[in-house]
């Protein structure tokens, strides 16, 4: 490719200024939704999975593992592929045929294994100490975890927390 070639292609200030208002208030828009709802349903999941990765049953423990690992595993697009192409492709259309909630779809696990890994590493970044204080007062485990360890672990995470929905914004331009 000449400089020509290459100037006309990706640097024609004709070409850009009529598509960068569409560029902007289409794209943007979706990014800004996308990432929001696979942010808000992939937090939602991060909590179950990181409060079911420390149940005592040893089934849920490796449900939830299983999740972890499967979801991290894989690289996004490949996970893009098969269940953002792959399912409409088979003719299974749990979302209807428009490819916007099948991005969310694709997005919310991913980004659930990984945050239910930081807040599960906030969680048990909380010294033992407090939750036995907190029993000794009369709580529950149940009540010690929902307002000491999960607030403090949380607290503790917040730049990680904060990386991943950075991460998720990235993640949308692959749907």
């Amino acid at each position: 490719m000449t400089g020509e070639n290459l100037r006309s292609t990706f640097l024609d200030g004709e070409q850009i200024k009529e598509a960068l208002p569409a560029l902007l208030t289409t794209g943007l828009l979706n990014t800004c939704v996308i990432a929001a709802l696979a942010g808000l349903f992939g937090s939602a999941l991060a909590l179950a999975l990181s409060k079911l990765g420390a149940s005592r049953l040893p089934g849920l423990r490796a449900m939830t593992r299983l999740h972890v690992h499967v979801f991290r595993g894989l690289p996004v697009i490949l996970t893009v592929m098969l269940i953002g192409q792959g399912l409409p492709m088979a003719g299974v259309h749990l979302l209807g045929r428009d490819g916007f909630p099948y991005a969310v779809l694709v997005l919310a696990p991913v980004n659930a294994a990984y945050l239910s890994e930081i807040i599960r590493s906030g969680m048990q970044s909380v010294e033992r100490e407090l939750v036995e204080a907190a029993l000794t007062f009369g709580m529950t485990e149940r009540q010690a975890t929902n307002r000491i360890v999960l607030p403090l672990g949380i607290r503790r995470v917040l730049p990680a927390l904060a990386n991943q929905f950075i991460v998720v914004v990235k993640e949308t331009s692959l749907v």
